[in-house]
């Protein structure tokens, strides 16, 4: 919401309650589901290694089984170091099923051709099924033991679930990690969805925000007030991942923010104001030409396209506060509907990756919390209460999870970190820390690591 003031500017205590349109509002609570035993057995090692080389590997090991840890609902993770079945054959599928143990990982490790590289005999077993599910060799270098492990416990998950996990993803924010003497200092930053790997993107030494990551991964949106003395403009950038380079996307009078990329990568949605009212419109980067999508009096923010690119979702104020609205993107201004009726405004609302539903932040109880509903807005869910105050959700490419940026306030001080929850609200703990306050997270996976 601080975004929509920036733009425009440069009741609950139930499990189930009311909006404004006399929709019912449902609190999700913890759900109830058969979850599938996992161990992930100790590793054992096939050679002598030295202090580092053992401390690398239970590094790796231990990834495994605090990746799987985030996907509570669906496994019940067990702590090698609690099993012991040193004096078993690991391949005797009834003394693991016997145990209501669904799967066993098993590790091997040996010495590489030097001492910066291991390599790694992996097996999940299957033993209800009593088979073999998957075999494993590989080498990894002691820099890359992380990226490797995420790798690897992905496609252990993709054997069990026949689905891609969160393990390869990561969260592009905005982080206001120093202040100088006059001015706020804003920039990009990119973080692996377990809170390791901090990475700096930007160096403008101005305000970034409104990040957005393209479908593949590899480019980043974003706005900027530059530093500086003289007239300043908020315009559009766009940085391509792998090289590193910006360049300026928009930089029409006022106005250049919100962008989000279509699934083709060619086109961006945003909103301008070079005619004197924000508006949403839609730019083709082959060949510069703009088109007008929304054409109303109010003021139209922060848009959000469907990953089919068939729904775009905005905020506006037409109905005198800022609330959610629906709209098709090739459509007419008059098809526009507004689904957002919750609290005293709404904020950021942002897809699931199927697009049948928003996820958005609403002011409630003098805070913020994330609700979502669904795209006909017949379904309104509070995913946060009695948490801080909550803003700028962003789903996981799988659509299981949702990052958030949340603000406390105590008497000593205040912090506002992204944290992650699953989609019916479970908190499941904190991404940063310590690195500034914290906004506006985007989560996305990249192609290539």
């Amino acid at each position: 919401m601080k975004i929509f003031f920036l733009l425009c500017g440069l009741l609950m205590t139930s499990n189930i309650s009311l909006a404004a349109n006399g929709k019912v509002i449902i609190e999700i609570g913890e759900a109830s589901l058969d979850k599938q035993k996992i161990l992930f057995q100790r590793p054992y090692f096939k050679d002598r290694f030295n202090l580092y080389q053992e401390n690398i590997i239970k590094e790796f090991h231990s990834i495994f089984s605090n990746d799987f840890g985030y996907y509570k609902k669906r496994f019940q993770v067990i702590n090698s170091t609690k099993e012991k079945v040193s004096n078993i054959d690991l391949n005797n599928f009834d003394y693991w099923s016997g145990r209501q143990f669904k799967y066993v990982v098993k590790f091997l490790f040996e010495k590489g051709k030097n001492n910066r590289s291991l390599q790694f005999k992996t097996e999940l077993l299957d033993a209800y099924n009593k088979k073999i599910v998957l075999k494993m060799n590989g080498t990894f270098k002691t820099k890359n033991v992380r990226s490797k492990a995420h790798f690897l416990a992905d496609l252990i998950f993709q054997n069990i679930e026949n689905e891609e996990s969160i393990f390869n993803s990561k969260i592009i924010f905005v982080s206001e990690i120093q202040k100088w003497p006059k001015n706020v200092i804003k920039e990009l930053y990119s973080i692996d969805f377990d809170g390791k790997n901090l990475r700096r993107l930007t160096y403008h030494k101005g305000i970034v925000i409104s990040p957005s990551v393209s479908l593949d991964g590899n480019k980043v949106l974003y706005s900027l007030i530059r530093s500086g003395t003289g007239k300043k403009n908020l315009n559009l950038y766009s940085m391509d991942l792998k090289t590193m380079r910006s360049k300026i996307i928009s930089s029409r009078r006022g106005i250049n923010s919100g962008g989000v990329f279509s699934a083709d990568g060619n086109k961006v949605i945003l909103t301008l104001s070079h005619t004197g009212n924000a508006e949403i419109y839609e730019i083709d980067l082959r060949t510069n030409q703009l088109r007008m999508i929304t054409h109303h009096f109010g003021v139209d923010v922060d848009p959000d396209l469907s990953k089919d690119g068939s729904l775009l979702t905005f905020l506006s104020n037409r109905s005198g506060k800022a609330m959610i609205y629906l709209a098709d993107p090739a459509g007419k201004e008059k098809d526009i509907k507004r689904i957002g009726f919750v609290g005293r405004f709404n904020a950021t609302p942002r897809f699931s990756p199927s697009g049948k539903e928003i996820a958005f932040s609403s002011w409630v109880d003098n805070s913020f919390d994330i609700f979502k509903i669904t795209k006909d807005g017949s379904q309104i869910y509070r995913l946060t209460k009695n948490f801080g105050s909550n803003e700028e959700p962003t789903f996981s490419p799988d659509g299981q999870f949702i990052a958030f940026s949340s603000k406390k306030v105590s008497k000593k001080r205040t912090v506002q970190d992204i944290y992650i929850m699953d989609k019916e609200g479970g908190i499941l703990g904190r991404v940063t820390k310590g690195i500034g306050f914290c906004t506006t997270p985007r989560w996305y996976k990249p192609l290539k690591f």
